[in-house]
This record gives C-alpha cells, sequence and structure tokens, in this order.
C-alpha cells in the first residue's frame, strides 16, 4: 500500500485490494511482457505526466459511483 500512503509497507493492501502494491505492479509488469526494471520506468514516467486534478477528477466519478 505504501505507493499510494505513503506507509512504507510496499506489499500490503492494508484489507483493502484497491490499494496499490508490488504485487499489483509485478502483475501489471507480466500482462505487459516486461520486467521490473522496465514498469518501474514506464509507471514513473506515467506519474510525471498525471496531473492531480485529472486524477481528482475520477477519484469523484468513482466515488458518485458507489466507490467507498
Amino acid at each position: 500500500m505504501c505507493l499510494n500512503c505513503g506507509c512504507m509497507m510496499t506489499d500490503d493492501t492494508m484489507g483493502d485490494d484497491r490499494n496499490v502494491t508490488t504485487t499489483m505492479l509485478a502483475q501489471a509488469a507480466i500482462a505487459s511482457g516486461q520486467d521490473g526494471k522496465a514498469t518501474l520506468e514506464n509507471t514513473k514516467k506515467a506519474l510525471e505526466v498525471l496531473v492531480a486534478e485529472e486524477l481528482d477528477k475520477k477519484i469523484e466519478d468513482l466515488k458518485g459511483k458507489g466507490e467507498k
């Protein structure tokens, strides 16, 4: 979960599978046919261009659809 909350427990969902973990990144790497290095590099690049306001809009959209 530390990938989204900062707790530094990189593979602990804290009881909610929506939290981002290293297992989730590993699964994404397998799905893309990539190794860990490429997956991390691509994820970092994507995060650098992501705009917080766009993410906030997506959060509000999901909450409107009943997401907790």
